[in-house]
């Protein structure tokens, strides 16, 4: 089968991935697994992949070994009521039994005898064969948009599903045709639609340590397999387990990867461990890096509590106390009198009635348990994981659809200028981006002479920077007015319309300088004023020979184009959505660690959803959960320099090309997330020669005639 991308004719494969659905720990959720079957439908998925985290085998020894505990103990007891020997009885004081006493130890050899038939039954219910015939119902069947079942290929972790998670992920496939099991720790997958080789990897080892990066444990992985493997290397590598969100262009590291968040409710602190949710990613023929599509459930998990329907029949007081439950979870008896200025026995009398009885649940909501242990009410939490459903998804209220660079560095002789003028418009038109941001260093300066082509000083830079962009804006303003003029139903365009298709077909410019930009401070340059004006002043005077050529004119031209080109105080705006983006140069070397700058740029702005960030020439997209503001994203950006002496000199490889962000949101919460990043091979102009001079390399670059 070959199909295609939305925004692109290129063939394709749609894969759905998830990870970690840890049955039948207290995190594993039914509505989880039933979100991830309704967004990959949607997203006419080809396959899903599950990388690893079937069953929880962490859990399911130590559950094994405390109902194991608990058994031995009481059949301890029920020996010693029976008066089998033990030294705490002797044979005469057994006769001296009364009957009353012989009978009241005979209700409670039963109530014991009742408790370990109980033990023992959820014991059974951890046996492979048990886990499978669960899942088998539990798991759903994943479909295509025409409701086509899809394969599911399992790949077993050996560190998160242990070798019970491999049995029962091999039971479940005996019992599920729609299912496949892959090898433990990892595996290859041929893409044939788009002739590609995918790798899924999962943890061998254990990795219950704490992390305070999300790529320390993914690069470790990386680098085991490719020290141990003579194969040669998969075009994408797909890690799961970790419970992150980041896309990794090819660059620094020889092939792309992405992560895969968990798909259960996430019981242990790790801050690398933040993310819930599912991705799809999109494989192309024709490019390297896959366009990734992120659906965060952390927002549904969240408030859960609030889905639960309480049944009609409660009394007010019921109402009351169920109703406190399920907006702040368990709570004691002491606590809930206060909050609701009930006596304890009355909260009491109210609540057990509902607690339910001998392991029956009710049908349509989850029942009461009471913890005696901590003496605190919560709502049945099996029934939570297993009957519990999430609202489907909303219609999306908000879109904003961005491209961005970094390190465009006009005037370097290592400046790959022409695969950028030739990629950038046709990538901001496919992917319908309404706004690009430049995040600094768009001119070389003036620090390494030697890198600097044909002599030419920071005006000329600006300038060439500005006939670069402008060319970029002037090429997407086309090709969006014409198509605009073209929809319109009479042909003809009168003056209001004019002006609003203008505005639209207009990309919005968002600049800030980088320390390359700022080196010319210290000469009295103001950064960017030259490159700004060019700009403005080009892209006014190509449009406006447009529209005369069509017959049409914008008095007002001049202000709409310099409104459209921005330079934020401290880097900080907002979209059209509402959501807040900070832009970031920061003055620092990257990290052995690709996600320490991403992270420390997320947590520097904490008050904006999306970061997006340069300097470093290192590209990574890397979502992060913030309790106040929802999902947030950073996207950090290589470089349009393909090298430099100074990182040839420190053994460094750029990552080159420039990326794209999409947000959806609703009420200023993201909600799902697109990114790619756009690479190429070299060019032409992949080292200019600096003994040229300004003019002729505008004219080479088809930037004058």
């Amino acid at each position: 089968m070959t199909s295609s991308d939305n925004n692109s004719g290129s063939p394709s494969c749609r894969i759905g991935l998830m990870s970690r659905i840890d049955f039948p720990s207290d995190g594993f959720r039914k509505a989880a697994l039933e979100k991830a079957k309704e967004i990959f439908a949607r997203e006419d998925v080809h396959f899903v992949d599950l990388a690893g985290g079937l069953v929880s085998a962490r859990y399911i020894k130590e559950k094994s070994l405390k109902l194991k505990r608990r058994l031995a103990a009481l059949k301890k007891q029920i020996k010693l009521l029976e008066g089998k020997p033990a030294k705490s009885r002797s044979k005469k004081a057994k006769e001296a039994e009364s009957p009353e006493e012989t009978k009241r130890n005979a209700g409670l050899i039963k109530e014991l005898e009742t408790q370990a038939d109980r033990f023992q039954s959820y014991l059974d219910e951890l046996s492979p064969e048990k886990m499978a015939e669960q899942l088998t119902k539990l798991m759903p069947v994943f479909t295509n948009a025409k409701g086509e079942t899809v394969k599911t290929y399992i790949f077993p972790s050996p560190a998160y599903d242990g070798d019970v998670g491999e049995t029962v992920a091999q039971l479940l496939a005996e019992a599920r045709d729609d299912i496949r099991v892959y090898q433990a720790g990892g595996d290859r997958q041929p893409i044939k639609q788009a002739g590609k080789i995918l790798e899924v990897l999962v943890p061998e080892k254990s990795v219950w340590m704490r992390g305070d990066y999300f790529s320390t444990p993914v690069e470790r992985i990386l680098k085991d397999k490719r020290r141990q493997s003579s194969r040669e290397m998969p075009d994408l590598q797909v890690i799961g387990c970790f419970g992150s969100t980041i896309t990794k262009p090819q660059g620094e590291l020889p092939r792309p990867y992405v992560t895969v968040p968990v798909l259960h409710r996430l019981q242990e602190v790790r801050v690398n461990e933040n993310q819930i949710g599912v991705r799809v990613i999109t494989i192309f023929r024709d490019r390297t890096d896959p366009v990734t599509k992120n659906f965060s459930l952390k927002d549904h998990v969240g408030v859960e509590r609030s889905y639960i329907t309480l049944p009609k029949n409660l009394t007010a007081r019921q109402q009351k106390l169920l109703e406190l439950l399920k907006a702040n979870g368990r709570l004691s008896t002491g606590v809930l009198a206060d909050m609701s200025n009930l006596s304890r026995e009355t909260v009491e009398k109210e609540l057990k009635p509902l607690v339910g009885r001998d392991g029956r649940r009710p049908k349509n909501w989850p029942g009461l348990r009471y913890d005696a242990k901590s003496k605190r009410w919560d709502f049945d939490g099996y029934w939570v994981r297993e009957n519990l459903l999430y609202p489907p998804i909303a219609e999306i209220k908000a879109v904003d659809s961005i491209m961005a660079f970094g390190c465009l560095h006009a005037g370097s002789i290592y400046a790959d200028y022409r695969n950028f003028l030739e990629m950038m418009p046709k990538a901001i038109l496919e992917r319908d981006a309404n706004v690009l941001i430049g995040a600094g260093d768009l001119a070389e300066g003036f620090k390494y002479r030697d890198e600097i082509y044909g002599a030419m000083n920071v005006t000329d830079q600006e300038k060439l920077a500005g006939e670069i962009l402008a060319r970029v804006m002037v090429e997407v303003f086309k090709a969006r007015f014409k198509k605009a003029v073209e929809q319109l139903p009479s042909g003809a365009v009168n003056a209001d319309q004019l002006l609003r298709i203008c505005e639209q077909s207009l990309l919005t410019l968002v600049v800030i300088p980088g320390n390359h930009d700022l080196w010319s401070l210290r000469d009295g340059h103001t950064p960017l004023v030259v490159m700004k004006s060019t700009i403005v002043s080009r892209v006014c005077e190509t449009i406006a020979s447009l529209l005369h050529s069509k017959g049409y004119c914008v008095s007002c031209l001049m202000g709409l184009v310099s409104n459209k080109v921005i330079e934020p105080a401290s880097g900080v705006f907002t979209l059209p959505s509402g959501l807040k983006v900070s832009v970031m140069h920061p003055w620092m070397g990257r990290a052995k660690t690709t996600s320490l700058r991403p992270q420390e740029m997320l947590e520097k702005a904490a008050d904006c959803h999306l970061v997006v960030g340069a300097n470093f020439h290192v590209g990574e997209h890397l979502e992060m959960w913030d309790s106040e503001l929802g999902q947030r994203v950073c996207l950090q950006l290589g470089t349009i320099k393909r090298q430099s002496g100074f990182e040839n000199n420190k053994l460094k490889t750029v990552d080159y090309g420039f990326g794209y962000v999409r947000l959806e949101s609703d009420g200023g919460r993201i909600v799902k997330t697109e990114a790619t990043f756009y690479s190429s091979p070299p060019g032409k102009d992949a080292e200019l020669d600096p003994g040229k001079v300004f003019k002729d390399l505008l004219v080479h670059l088809g930037l004058k005639s």
